[in-house]
């Protein structure tokens, strides 16, 4: 993770004192670090500004799994008239991007209504499930989206908030449509998120139709 100072750095500034700490999506409080903390923190990191100046960063690396946001603490240690002044904190949050793959298949039995199976694969645990819709079109189309003049709608599923957050989440959806054979079918993601990327790809074995 690279790290810019967005304001000028006064001249009379010869350090600064940084934390990145994350934490689990669950917990709600934030775990900034308090001036009365930095004496007994042991995760400062404490660059130079010279050095800062130099690279034009901070440069910070962690290897991370369940983690939604860097929480970032700063403080700019100052010399004035031969004293070292710490000023208060500057804070920031990081949110760190999702990105999570779809994977879909359509079931089509024998008896009963076909089912819209999908597993969403994400690279850190997630709270929302984005609102999906199913369409179809005649084997020589191609959508480009579910507003196209030659899709036809089969199903919508509907977003989902969830309680608790998903490292990983799997469901089959009932399609109360009937599904015409050798249609191509396609499955969009409504209500994009900037922070988020969810790319819709085939389950093995799916080719796109029934």
């Amino acid at each position: 993770m690279h790290i810019k100072i967005a304001e000028p750095i006064p001249h009379n500034a010869k350090e600064l004192w940084y934390f990145v700490r994350t934490k689990s999506i669950v917990n709600k409080q934030a775990p900034w670090v308090e001036s009365n903390e930095i004496n007994e923190a042991p995760d400062i990191i404490k660059v130079p500004v010279d050095t800062y100046k130099k690279n034009g960063l901070l440069l910070y690396n962690e290897t991370i799994r369940d983690v939604d946001a860097f929480y970032v603490t700063m403080y700019t240690i100052y010399n004035f008239n031969g004293k070292t002044i710490i000023s208060a904190p500057h804070k920031r949050r990081i949110d760190r991007p999702l990105n999570a793959h779809i994977f879909w298949k359509v079931i089509k039995p024998i008896f009963g209504k076909s089912k819209l199976s999908i597993e969403i694969q994400p690279n850190r645990a997630f709270m929302r499930h984005p609102k999906l819709i199913l369409c179809s079109c005649f084997q020589d189309q191609h959508l480009l989206s579910h507003t196209d003049s030659k899709a036809e709608i089969i199903t919508e599923i509907s977003e989902i908030e969830f309680d608790e957050p998903q490292k990983i989440y799997k469901k089959e959806y009932e399609i109360s449509s009937t599904i015409t054979k050798n249609r191509k079918l396609f499955l969009f993601e409504i209500n994009h998120n900037s922070n988020e990327n969810f790319s819709l790809k085939w389950a093995n074995g799916f080719l796109g139709k029934v």
